[in-house]
């Protein structure tokens, strides 16, 4: 057996929820309290909140003007003025778009595509000759860089998720 096997160097906790044993490495033996999110949840469910938590809260939505998503960490002045103008999200600011390709590959041409490129190769991939599973198109000329191309159905090929990663330059803007 190589390595250490996972238990190695651990500390067993007693959930306080349903009081089964877990495993923690040491750091958290202090901390840790329970065995899942599920057990964290119902355990904080019941908790009332104390009066000057909840005093705290309504001071932050009058300042702000609405109710902040839960949020670690102290705002920035821009976050708070978005706030007020009633921005919510990154993409909400005037001046900025979604790019080009991106919408592109949630369109319907896209989809069509793809269906296309699958049917053609028999949902098979070209290296391994899996069929059926995680498949994806791949284009045999880059998307980026060779827009005339990128609908045409004998520039895809079919190609497993495993081999789409390892084989092709996969995340990379090459020619």
């Amino acid at each position: 057996m190589r390595g250490k096997p996972w238990n190695y160097n651990r500390v067993k906790k007693i959930c306080l929820v349903c009081s089964s044993e877990f495993m923690v490495q040491p750091a958290r033996d202090k901390t840790a309290k329970f065995c899942c999110l599920k057990c964290k949840y119902e355990w904080f469910r019941d908790k009332p909140i104390s009066e000057e938590l909840k005093k705290r809260l309504s001071e932050v939505h009058k300042r702000i003007g609405s109710k902040p998503p839960i949020h670690r960490g102290k705002r920035s002045k821009k976050w708070v003025e978005n706030i007020k103008k009633g921005i919510k999200k990154h993409y909400d600011i005037v001046g900025r778009t979604t790019p080009k390709n991106k919408l592109l590959k949630k369109s319907k041409k896209w989809k069509e595509w793809r269906e296309a490129v699958f049917r053609y190769d028999d949902y098979t991939c070209w290296i391994c000759n899996e069929k059926g599973g995680e498949l994806q198109p791949h284009h045999l000329y880059s998307f980026a860089y060779y827009p005339k191309l990128r609908f045409i159905i004998s520039n895809g090929i079919t190609l497993c998720k495993f081999c789409h990663k390892t084989y092709t330059d996969y995340g990379f803007n090459r020619k």
